[in-house]
Protein backbone atom coordinates (compact mmCIF):
# COMPACT_ATOMS: atom_id res chain seq x y z
CA UNK A 1 0.00 0.00 0.00
CA UNK A 2 1.13 3.76 -0.38
CA UNK A 3 -0.23 6.17 1.96
CA UNK A 4 -0.60 9.90 0.97
CA UNK A 5 -0.35 12.31 3.98
CA UNK A 6 -2.17 15.27 2.68
CA UNK A 7 -0.81 18.97 4.48
CA UNK A 8 -2.78 22.52 4.68
CA UNK A 9 -5.40 21.61 2.79
CA UNK A 10 -7.74 24.84 2.04
CA UNK A 11 -11.28 25.42 1.18
CA UNK A 12 -12.74 22.92 3.57
CA UNK A 13 -15.92 21.86 2.54
CA UNK A 14 -16.00 22.89 -1.02
CA UNK A 15 -15.13 20.66 -3.69
CA UNK A 16 -13.12 17.23 -3.91
CA UNK A 17 -9.72 16.11 -3.18
CA UNK A 18 -8.80 14.28 -6.64
CA UNK A 19 -5.64 11.61 -5.67
CA UNK A 20 -4.20 10.38 -8.80
CA UNK A 21 -1.26 7.16 -8.69
CA UNK A 22 -0.06 7.77 -12.07
CA UNK A 23 2.67 4.35 -13.91
CA UNK A 24 5.31 5.88 -15.93
CA UNK A 25 4.54 8.68 -18.10
CA UNK A 26 6.78 11.20 -19.67
CA UNK A 27 5.55 13.77 -17.66
CA UNK A 28 2.90 14.55 -14.42
CA UNK A 29 -0.11 16.29 -16.28
CA UNK A 30 -2.62 15.44 -13.26
CA UNK A 31 -5.16 13.84 -16.00
CA UNK A 32 -7.50 11.19 -14.35
CA UNK A 33 -7.50 9.53 -17.80
CA UNK A 34 -3.93 8.30 -17.22
CA UNK A 35 -4.23 7.20 -14.04
CA UNK A 36 -3.35 4.00 -12.55
CA UNK A 37 -5.90 4.71 -10.00
CA UNK A 38 -7.79 7.33 -8.83
CA UNK A 39 -9.43 8.41 -5.28
CA UNK A 40 -11.52 11.50 -4.76
CA UNK A 41 -12.53 12.80 -1.02
CA UNK A 42 -14.20 15.39 0.69
CA UNK A 43 -12.01 18.14 1.55
CA UNK A 44 -13.15 17.99 5.49
CA UNK A 45 -9.98 18.73 7.41
CA UNK A 46 -6.61 20.56 6.56
CA UNK A 47 -4.61 17.36 7.18
CA UNK A 48 -5.69 13.99 5.94
CA UNK A 49 -3.94 10.70 5.12
CA UNK A 50 -5.25 8.55 1.91
CA UNK A 51 -4.57 4.83 1.08
CA UNK A 52 -3.63 3.40 -2.29
CA UNK A 53 -4.08 -0.59 -0.94
CA UNK A 54 -3.18 -4.00 -3.30
CA UNK A 55 -0.57 -1.82 -5.23
CA UNK A 56 2.03 -4.12 -6.93
CA UNK A 57 5.52 -3.28 -6.47
CA UNK A 58 7.01 -0.92 -8.78
CA UNK A 59 7.96 2.64 -9.49
CA UNK A 60 4.30 5.32 -9.23
CA UNK A 61 4.59 8.96 -8.93
CA UNK A 62 1.69 10.79 -6.73
CA UNK A 63 -0.61 13.93 -7.55
CA UNK A 64 -3.25 15.73 -6.04
CA UNK A 65 -5.77 18.52 -6.10
CA UNK A 66 -8.03 20.43 -5.21
CA UNK A 67 -10.99 20.51 -7.59
CA UNK A 68 -13.07 23.03 -6.03
CA UNK A 69 -15.69 23.06 -9.28
CA UNK A 70 -16.14 19.17 -9.40
CA UNK A 71 -15.64 19.33 -13.02
CA UNK A 72 -12.86 16.13 -12.93
CA UNK A 73 -9.69 18.13 -14.12
CA UNK A 74 -7.09 20.64 -12.71
CA UNK A 75 -8.27 24.08 -13.89
CA UNK A 76 -5.40 26.04 -15.69
CA UNK A 77 -5.02 29.77 -16.79
CA UNK A 78 -4.87 31.17 -19.96
CA UNK A 79 -0.84 30.63 -19.43
CA UNK A 80 -1.22 27.41 -18.23
CA UNK A 81 -0.79 28.04 -14.44
CA UNK A 82 -3.25 25.62 -12.30
CA UNK A 83 -5.66 27.53 -10.73
CA UNK A 84 -6.55 25.05 -8.15
CA UNK A 85 -4.22 23.93 -5.56
CA UNK A 86 -2.40 21.16 -6.12
CA UNK A 87 0.95 18.74 -5.46
CA UNK A 88 2.70 16.12 -7.06
CA UNK A 89 5.01 13.44 -5.62
CA UNK A 90 8.77 14.48 -4.55
CA UNK A 91 7.10 18.07 -4.53
CA UNK A 92 8.14 17.70 -8.06
CA UNK A 93 7.72 21.04 -10.13
CA UNK A 94 6.45 21.71 -13.54
CA UNK A 95 7.51 24.19 -15.84
CA UNK A 96 6.86 26.37 -19.09
CA UNK A 97 6.35 23.16 -21.10
CA UNK A 98 4.21 21.18 -18.45
CA UNK A 99 3.81 19.22 -15.32
CA UNK A 100 6.76 17.54 -14.00
CA UNK A 101 9.17 15.26 -15.26
CA UNK A 102 8.65 11.57 -14.28
CA UNK A 103 12.25 11.21 -12.93
CA UNK A 104 11.50 14.16 -10.58
CA UNK A 105 7.82 12.82 -9.52
CA UNK A 106 8.68 9.14 -9.41
CA UNK A 107 8.78 7.06 -5.99
CA UNK A 108 9.54 3.13 -5.73
CA UNK A 109 7.30 0.90 -3.47
CA UNK A 110 9.69 -2.23 -3.08
CA UNK A 111 8.21 -3.22 0.05
CA UNK A 112 4.41 -4.00 1.31
CA UNK A 113 3.93 -0.41 2.54
CA UNK A 114 5.05 3.10 2.41
CA UNK A 115 4.18 6.67 3.74
CA UNK A 116 4.89 8.95 1.10
CA UNK A 117 6.42 11.80 1.79
CA UNK A 118 4.06 15.18 3.18
CA UNK A 119 2.15 16.90 0.21
CA UNK A 120 1.68 20.05 0.66
CA UNK A 121 -1.08 21.50 -1.63
CA UNK A 122 0.49 24.71 -3.19
CA UNK A 123 -2.00 27.49 -2.94
CA UNK A 124 -2.29 28.30 -6.33
CA UNK A 125 -6.05 28.76 -6.52
CA UNK A 126 -8.45 31.78 -5.41
CA UNK A 127 -7.40 32.86 -2.05
CA UNK A 128 -9.28 32.71 1.69
CA UNK A 129 -9.92 34.56 4.64
CA UNK A 130 -8.67 32.97 7.13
Amino acid sequence: EIQVPLVQIRHLGQGELVVVLFEQLDRIELEMDKAFRVKKLAATSQDLVVVFSNVPYGEYAVGVFHDLNKNGKLDANFFGFPKEDMAVSNNAKGGPFGGPLWQQAKIQLAQSAMVLSTLKLYPFGPKTTE
